[in-house]
């Protein structure tokens, strides 16, 4: 049985040391998990935390490029999209692009992603080519986690002494101190990557693993890309083909192979991503069983929907009882409507606040 996360909000205390834990998805659990519908109001959020939270509570991890001013103001009002319509708006209210690795999703400055990419699936397809020979697990994963106030470099060194490895041009990565970023197990590679990438820079990797040297990410104009779209790939191609014509676009089992200049690359994805469709079902609803006050609950609740609670004088009193609400299949609102019953007192939703007034008699 699914439970709302205010279960987690309510039963457990707050501890600053010891964050919740999150359930990062994989295989069928996290396809599916990114076409379900997800609704979004947020006026006037900074980017990277905002996000950070929802990459938690979807269990879908991210990442934001150190270029990219964590503070921009975001404004979203999203009804029902899948999860990756969702970052592709957010990315063209930014002016930003998205670079898919693997499972994870790393939010890059303009012309960025593409090189970005290429560079990564070129390492990832030689070391797989090299896998026998490999004296460091690079595609192995482990746990990886990055606190506040780390520095890139000594990451790097920290890895590097792990792995018995050698890297060249660890001089090239100036003092930079970090925010933090909780990531489910990645491998070696990724490690690097999300290390380097916001530099400009990428791990060269010796064929037998044991080397690296630090280079720049170089530029490029035209590129080959292997993009995920396992909904109807041919539908797909037959689409998108006349709309780009300066890209090759071919099919294979679970999307696309494209091949052309690197501007209309980006745009090409944008548009397969806009061709989902959004699954709204019983899994966008949970049963929900708490016990605590009302007022607790509508906090939660707002804070779930993104919104700020306002309460009407005279609206607190009522709100002060404890409850227990038990509910099956309902959505954040059907809980907002359930605890207000006996009360006097109604809700109203704007883009940006959950009003609770008194009924007017």
């Amino acid at each position: 049985m699914n439970v709302l996360a205010l279960l987690v909000v309510l039963s457990l205390p707050t501890n600053v040391d010891d964050p919740p834990k999150i359930e990062w998805l994989k295989g069928k659990s996290l396809d599916r998990s990114k076409q379900l519908a997800i609704s979004v109001r947020w006026r006037d959020v900074p980017v990277r935390s905002r996000l950070v939270e929802l990459s938690h509570r979807q269990g879908i991890p991210l990442f934001f490029d150190r270029r990219i001013d964590p503070s921009l103001a975001l404004n979203l009002d999203i009804n029902q999209k899948t999860w990756e319509q969702v970052l592709w708006d957010i990315a063209t209210q930014l002016d930003l692009e998205i670079c898919q690795l693997d499972e994870l999703y790393y939010f890059t400055p303009r012309e960025i992603s593409v090189p970005m990419r290429v560079a990564y699936d070129r390492n990832r397809e030689q070391l797989r080519k090299n896998r026998q020979q490999l004296s460091v697990p690079w595609l192995k994963v482990s746990e990886f986690e990055i606190h506040p106030f780390d520095q890139p470099r000594q990451r790097l060194e920290e890895l590097a002494r792990q792995h018995d490895l050698t890297v060249d041009g660890l001089d090239r990565i100036p003092l930079d101190v970090w925010p933090g970023y909780r990531l489910p197990n990645i491998d070696l590679l990724q490690q690097f990557t999300l290390l380097l990438s916001g530099f400009g820079l990428y791990p060269a990797i010796s064929e037998n693993g044991k080397t690296v040297t630090i280079e720049e990410i170089p530029p490029i104009e035209t590129a080959q890309l292997r993009i995920p779209f396992p909904g109807q790939p041919k539908a797909a191609v037959e689409a998108l083909a006349p709309q780009f014509k300066q890209l090759s676009i071919k099919r294979y089992s679970q999307g696309l192979i494209v091949a052309g200049p690197v501007t209309e690359m980006v745009k090409l994805q944008a548009s397969l991503v806009a061709r989902q469709t959004a699954i709204v079902s019983q899994e966008t609803k949970k049963d929900f069983t708490v016990t605590a006050s009302r007022g607790q609950i509508l906090a939660t609740m707002a804070q779930q929907l993104d919104l700020k609670m306002v309460l009407q004088p005279g609206a607190r009193p009522p709100l002060e009882q404890q409850v227990t609400i038990r509910m099956a299949g309902v959505s954040e609102q059907d809980v907002i409507q359930k605890v207000l019953e006996g009360t006097g007192l109604t809700f109203e939703l704007t883009g940006e606040q959950l009003k609770i007034l008194r009924k007017q008699r």
